[in-house]
């Protein structure tokens, strides 16, 4: 029972939430509106046993599009006074929720109907355990090409706005020292538990780069983080490089794209997914930090 109320309140706060955003005078408001309503999504996901989802939503969807608004809203220019949404943007916004939404429902309610028994039927010919990771790598992995191919842009149209989000790198008092001596390693290797035991379970390369990069951020603001070659042209492109690599390969053999051969499929996966998680990570890291890393 006591978890009913608590689906109930996150329901609830969600709404509560999104509502605030749409509707607050203040940009800033607005923006911590937005993040707590990713938060509180992200726990929402948890609830509904998609922990893989949630810290995607979370560090992603909450935590980097809301330091990129954060970084933007710095840049503007202030007016004294509060800005009332207009009305009619507001009144169209909300409409347009509410028609993606329904539609969104409808087409969950009658054209998915079977696809899970489907899905769970065709999961051995994908040679992983894991649907999520079936579907992504293997039954649609071409969707999943250009996401990482969508993030690579994202950066480079960042870092072409110089949107500097993280502060300058300082020194580390006692605190924050023995936080990064403790947190670092274990970020890395449940980073590296995630990527790996995505293949059957909840997990993958999104949710692995997201924690990696988490620890090279922690790193930077303590001011441990070492200089890395190579850093801005080599690993944010990795993922799609590699990504891209293994779809002219398995095209030249089979003549269809990502159509896995020679090698099993679990281990194309693999491969991909390892780079992948690389990749994000480092996209993930560099949206947020200067371009000029002052490592030791």
């Amino acid at each position: 029972m006591t978890l009913v109320f608590i689906d109930y309140g996150l329901a609830v706060m969600l709404a509560v939430l999104t509502l605030t955003t749409l509707f607050s005078a203040q940009i800033d408001r607005a923006i911590m509106s937005f993040v707590g309503a990713g938060l509180v999504a992200s726990l929402i996901w948890a609830r509904l046993s998609a922990p893989d989802i949630a810290i995607a939503e979370a560090a992603i969807g909450a935590g980097v599009t809301g330091a990129l608004l954060l970084a933007t809203w710095h840049r503007l220019d202030k007016p004294e006074a509060p800005i009332e949404p207009a009305s009619l943007l507001v009144g169209i916004t909300v409409t347009v929720v509410i028609l993606v939404a329904a539609a969104l429902l409808v087409m969950t309610m009658t054209t998915t109907s079977g696809l899970g028994a489907l899905v769970q039927d065709k999961l051995p010919l994908s040679d992983v355990g894991n649907p999520v990771t079936g579907v992504l790598l293997n039954f649609r992995s071409f969707d999943t090409l250009m996401e990482i191919g969508v993030l690579l842009v994202t950066l480079v149209a960042v870092k072409s706005l110089n949107l500097n989000i993280a502060p300058a790198a300082a020194a580390p008092g006692p605190v924050l020292d023995s936080l990064v001596r403790v947190a670092v390693p274990l970020a890395v290797v449940f980073g590296g538990y995630v990527l790996w035991a995505g293949a059957d379970t909840p997990g993958g390369a999104f949710q692995a780069g997201a924690i990696w990069s988490g620890a090279g951020l922690l790193l930077y603001l303590s001011g441990n983080l070492p200089r890395l070659p190579l850093l801005h042209s080599f690993w944010p492109t990795i993922g799609l490089v590699t990504f891209t690599t293994a779809a002219l390969v398995t095209y030249a053999l089979t003549g269809v794209v990502l159509q896995y051969a020679l090698w099993p499929a679990g281990l194309w996966i693999v491969v991909i997914e390892v780079f992948a998680a690389l990749s994000i990570a480092a996209t993930l890291f560099l949206l947020v930090v200067p371009d000029t890393l002052e490592g030791k």
